[in-house]
């Protein structure tokens, strides 16, 4: 998670024609795959149905006689049975498995932010004491999706090291297409012209993500904790993505902490010592500061204006769809 996942799926999706023509498919809808490791995920240690989206999707993979990319970031978590339940259905296929990685700076303030728009109500205070000691939702969410050395020994350990790539993201300011360059690289469709200007999923700024997590709050409580399939559909996507993340000039999230520095180190050292194959350099995985601002210099006034802005978004895209619906504009 939060390791350039997104640009490669929308790459992967917006080029389905151009990289069929080179044998590389990219199987099904990305909502399919979705579907499919959530089959996995809930499952795979019971038992997977035959006419399941896992086994949908294993079909079409079948199906395809050269590579077929699945890209899905939580397979990263899957147990130890459930890794070798989704590498088994592939029969005597040659399956290779690319962890892309990010260093520790950048992925803590990018999980706690994508952590509030999926319901989250940990303030940056309390994610930071969880993840540091690795208790509490949050401190255990966080590990077992980014303990990135116990995450490569699991899947190598099925496939073996000669099938297992760890793949880098390369540091900012480097070229914007050298993520995809590498991963194409290891597909081999390395120098295949395709477009690369493809939908984006910028983060929340950190005014917009302390809205958010107040209104997660709110939202709870009148939920008795719980959060249904209309937060996702009409905060998640409508508000957050659809309308927060596009705030202009809102302040990012900074980060650099001495324990988050030290837990990298020991990430990158561990997965050095594995000897895995990478793609990129290791290096890219030492922490550095990131530049940003703090929750403590974001004013009551900073999130009122960025409370109203969601609000504005929300009947601007209300009308535009009661607009598609009806035929006709609404004055």
């Amino acid at each position: 998670m939060k390791s350039g996942t997104s640009f490669l799926q929308n790459v992967l999706s917006t080029n389905r024609e151009a990289l069929a023509a080179r044998g590389v498919k990219f199987p099904g809808s990305w909502r399919d795959q979705v579907e499919a490791v959530r089959d996995v995920a809930n499952n795979a240690e019971s038992g997977l149905a035959p006419d399941g989206p896992w086994r949908r999707l294993v079909e079409l993979v079948r199906e395809w006689p050269e590579t077929a990319v699945i890209s899905m970031e939580f397979l990263a978590a899957r147990s130890d049975e459930e890794v070798r339940v989704v590498c088994e259905s592939f029969a005597d296929a040659d399956v290779t498995v690319i962890l892309s990685a990010r260093d520790m700076t950048r992925t803590i303030p990018a999980m706690w932010l994508e952590s509030t728009q999926n319901g989250a109500t940990e303030t940056w205070k309390q994610y930071l004491r969880e993840v540091r000691r690795g208790v509490g939702p949050a401190g255990k969410d966080f590990h077992r999706h980014q303990d990135l050395p116990g995450i490569a020994e699991r899947w190598s350990t099925v496939v073996g090291k000669e099938h297992f790539t760890l793949l880098t993201v390369p540091a900012p300011g480097a070229p914007s297409r050298l993520l995809w360059d590498r991963f194409a690289g290891i597909l081999g469709v390395e120098g295949e012209p395709v477009e690369l200007d493809v939908r984006a999923n910028p983060s929340l700024g950190l005014v917009s993500a302390m809205v958010l997590r107040r209104l997660n709050e709110r939202y709870r409580a009148q939920h008795d904790g719980e959060l249904g399939s209309e937060y996702l559909r009409l905060v998640k996507h409508r508000l957050a993505k659809g309308g927060l993340v596009h705030r202009e000039n809102e302040p990012k999230l900074g980060f650099d902490a001495r324990w988050a520095r030290k837990l990298g180190e020991r990430q990158r050292a561990a997965l050095a010592a594995a000897g895995y194959r990478v793609v990129g350099d290791l290096d890219e995985l030492t922490p550095r500061p990131v530049r940003g601002a703090r929750p403590r210099s974001v004013s009551t006034e900073d999130q009122l204006d960025a409370a109203i802005d969601g609000l504005l978004h929300l009947i601007a895209d209300t009308k535009k769809r009661a607009e598609r619906r009806t035929g006709r504009p609404l004055s």
